[in-house]
């Protein structure tokens, strides 16, 4: 019951100061807005960047249609969209204010170039001002090219039938037609041994984070996920480091003397305070949660559970914290030491830049701090694939090590009371 009254008065006591509150999760939170300004969203609100490509026909032949209808096929993995122009000028200017990814001319001729594969210029103006999308334009147009190389060594004679186009005539005779037909079906009938079934099989395998032991975990979070899942992390713990100063507070209130000299245990004094701090950082993840899948369109499965879990591991961590205030001889040492503590471990842990975003060697050491081990279970709690014994045995592994620094810390408290 004294740990209830002790924690009520605590979450009062914090209720009387939001701002305070709200400073907890600034930074993290100011960090997620400019994310969300910066890339557009995540989740299923994000929005994909389209490369504008203006194509000037000079050719306006069969093939050179077959080219851009080609490259918008290419849309369908990679984000283009390719509108025909007819005014150079127009077009150029039109590059000029940045109003499209890039510019392409098919010279005159192209279709007898490439039939009977001649050497034929494709010219290529890109937006200085963008950086990937051109990439994405130039490497579709290098794999047609590629794709033009090996469609000839396998029919290259075939198609050089059509390269001067019919003699004398408008249309190509039915001779030529029906010896062109009966070719592509000889060579449908030579490829079709080595294309099904398929001589080479892809299997794809995804790496998700790595645990203790080094190996890959699956996790379904998409990088929208994994990035709100660390900033939520992030947002904790820097709230667990502004509550453990508040020690220093009740040091000098004179709150923790009287509590010591209370009749009443001061281990009911310092649980209600942990209890409070757990009910505060259930609060900023409950936050933290509606946030991301109302301001971001991230959606999470086994919430609750996760709830419980960056509930559980933070207060742990406080108390912590608590145990390397009370180590300190003064309020600023204090703050210093716990500083220094904290943000190498939100660094190399996957707070502030994810685990996965790092390279294996550092991202091995990662998960093997506190903030990088608890990050990932979280993580993988969020997506759905923690299993149920691996987590009880982390749940119990984390409540014995927060009894652990609960008993240092309350005989910590006495002396730091004295000093």
């Amino acid at each position: 019951m004294y740990v209830l009254l002790v924690a009520a008065h605590e979450l009062r006591r914090r209720l009387r100061d939001p701002l305070a509150l709200l400073l907890m999760a600034a930074v993290p939170l100011g960090i997620a807005v400019v994310l969300r300004f910066a890339f557009g969203g995540t989740g299923e609100d994000a929005t994909t960047p389209v490369a504008e490509v203006l194509v000037l026909d000079r050719d306006q032949s069969l093939v050179s249609s077959l080219l851009l209808g080609a490259l918008g096929q290419a849309g369908d993995k990679m984000p283009i969209s390719t509108e025909v122009v007819t005014d150079e000028d127009q077009a150029r200017r039109r590059m000029d204010r940045g109003d499209a990814t890039a510019l392409l001319i098919i010279p005159e001729s192209f279709d007898r170039a490439l039939l009977l594969e001649e050497p034929a210029t494709l010219e290529l103006v890109v937006n200085p001002s963008q950086r990937v999308l051109p990439k994405i334009v130039e490497e579709s147009l290098a794999m047609l090219v590629e794709a033009h190389f090996y469609v000839h060594r396998v029919a290259g004679s075939t198609l050089a039938r059509f390269g001067d186009g019919p003699q004398d005539a408008s249309v190509y005779p039915n001779e030529d037609i029906a010896a062109v037909a009966v070719e592509f079906n000889e060579l449908g009938a030579r490829l079709a041994e080595w294309i099904d079934p398929p001589r080479i099989e892809l299997d794809v395998v995804v790496e998700g984070d790595k645990d203790d032991s080094g190996e890959a975990s699956a996790t379904a979070l998409d990088t929208g996920g994994v990035v709100m899942a660390s900033i939520l992390a992030m947002t904790l713990i820097f709230a667990a480091l502004g509550l453990s100063e508040d020690l220093w507070v009740e040091k000098k209130s004179g709150t923790l003397r009287r509590a010591q000299a209370a009749p009443r245990p001061l281990a009911g004094w310092l649980g209600g305070k942990l209890l409070a701090h757990g009910a505060l950082f259930a609060a900023l993840t409950t936050g933290g949660m509606l946030a991301a899948r109302l301001g971001f369109s991230v959606h999470f499965t086994g919430e609750l559970l996760a709830l419980a879990w960056l509930t559980t591991s933070t207060t742990v961590f406080v108390t912590l914290l608590l145990v390397a205030q009370s180590m300190a001889r003064t309020q600023r040492a204090g703050t210093i030491v716990a500083s220094l503590f904290v943000y190498p471990l939100l660094m190399i842990g996957g707070a502030f830049f994810p685990l996965e975003a790092m390279p294996d060697g550092l991202a091995a050491i990662g998960v093997r701090t506190p903030v990088g081990w608890a990050l990932v279970r979280f993580k993988s709690i969020l997506a759905g694939s923690a299993e149920a014994g691996s987590l009880l045995v982390d749940f119990s592994l984390v409540l014995a090590v927060g009894a652990l620094l609960f008993v240092v810390a309350l005989r910590r408290l006495p002396g730091f009371s004295a000093r």
